[in-house]
Parts: C-alpha cells; structure tokens; sequence
C-alpha cells in the first residue's frame, strides 16, 4: 500500500513535470506565433506602402503619356494646317502666274 503510495506521488510528479513543460513549449509557441505575426504584419504595410507608391509613380507616367499624346495630336493638327496653307499659297502663286 505505501509502495503504491510512493508510486502514485513519483506518478504525479511526473505528470506535473510533463503538464509544466506543455505549458512552457505552449508559451514559447504563442511568443513564436506572435513575433511571425508582427513579421507578417510588417510586411504587409511594407508591401502596401511599396504598391501605393508604385501606383502614384505609374499615375504620374500615365499623366505624362497623356500629356505627351495631347501635344503630339496638337503637333499634327497645327501640320496639317500648315500644309494646308502652303498649298494654298502654292496654288494661288501658279494661278497667278497663269
């Protein structure tokens, strides 16, 4: 009887010792599962401030293509006016020379 006694408390102990060291390896799991999760959220707002970065600069590139393609139209338009007055010019110096 006092044998078992002996036994069951060596028993209990042991599971005391198994349930503590469950508890510390939880504890540093949670601590591990925190700083990843900090990690990941500062990576996220790095990644996100990276994008909407990105996005003005390629906002200010499509403004400037625009821009670029409105003064290329104007280019053209202010030619063919051009070309257009000197064939009138032209047309109107061989008819007076006829």
């Amino acid at each position: 009887m006092e044998k078992q006694l002996r036994e069951n408390k060596l028993l209990k102990m042991q599971l005391e010792e198994d349930i503590e060291m469950q508890d510390e390896a939880k504890d540093k799991l949670q601590q591990k599962s925190m700083v990843a999760r900090k990690q990941i959220a500062r990576t996220i707002r790095k990644t996100q401030t990276f994008l909407s970065d990105q996005e003005r600069l390629l906002k200010e590139k499509l403004l400037a293509v625009k821009s670029m393609n409105h003064e290329i139209m104007r280019l053209y338009k202010e030619r063919e006016i051009i070309a257009a007055k000197k064939n009138e010019a032209q047309s109107a110096y061989y008819a007076a020379e006829a």
